[in-house]
Formats: C-alpha cells, structure tokens, sequence
C-alpha cells in the first residue's frame, strides 16, 4: 500500500519508498517520492535506486538545496519532453478529416504520427 501524504511529510522533503509487485511474471515497482507533493510512478524499467541529486528551491531557507531524486524520476522527465513535443507538433499538423468511425480515427491518426515523424 502506498503511504499517505502526511507519513511522507513527516520523512522530509525527498523521502522515498518503494513497493513491488510481479503481476504474469513481470515485476512492476512502486516508487513513491515526496518533492512538493507526493508523486508516485510505476515502473517495469528502473526504481528508486540510485537515488540521484536534483536542485531545489527551499521557501524556508530562500536557498537552493540538493535534493534526492529516484532514478525511475529522473527517466521519467528525460523521455517527457520528447512526449510533449510529439503533442504539441501532432496540433499544429493534425489532418482536418473527422469521422466518427473509430478505425477512420486511428487511420488518420497514424498517418499524423508518421507525418510528424518523418
């Protein structure tokens, strides 16, 4: 189980936990992280080991503090930016067809795709 918010808030600012769980033979971890706000990230590729280094801002001290980061995280914001371009470049580009068959949708969605791609 997933701990609460306030269990983490009393760990301190980079506390982490993980939880797996294998599910048709695949190990599936839990990495629970508290930065601002808890964020939690399943992952079948990496955990929270090794804990990496981040800069954050600390309100209290009005300084930049180094902060522990899981490396599940770390990938996680590495590959997102790619995802976000892909959206933003498949709204400027989207074929203007609609049609309310879902195989039409996919069809012209996958040609989108490739279009930005290429």
């Amino acid at each position: 189980m997933v701990p609460a918010e306030k269990e983490l808030n009393k760990l301190g600012r980079s506390a982490t936990t993980e939880k797996l769980t294998t599910v048709d033979n695949t190990d599936i971890l839990i990495v629970t992280w508290y930065d601002n706000r808890v964020v939690n990230l399943a992952s079948t590729y990496a955990g929270s080991t090794p804990a990496l280094e981040v800069l954050r801002f600390n309100k209290k001290e009005k300084a930049y503090q180094n902060v522990a980061c899981p490396k599940a995280m770390m990938t996680y914001n590495r590959h997102m930016g790619s995802v976000d371009l892909l959206d933003a470049l498949l709204g400027y580009y989207r074929i203007q067809i609609r049609s309310k068959k879902f195989y039409h949708r996919i069809f012209f969605h996958t040609i989108d795709m490739v279009t930005v791609n290429a």
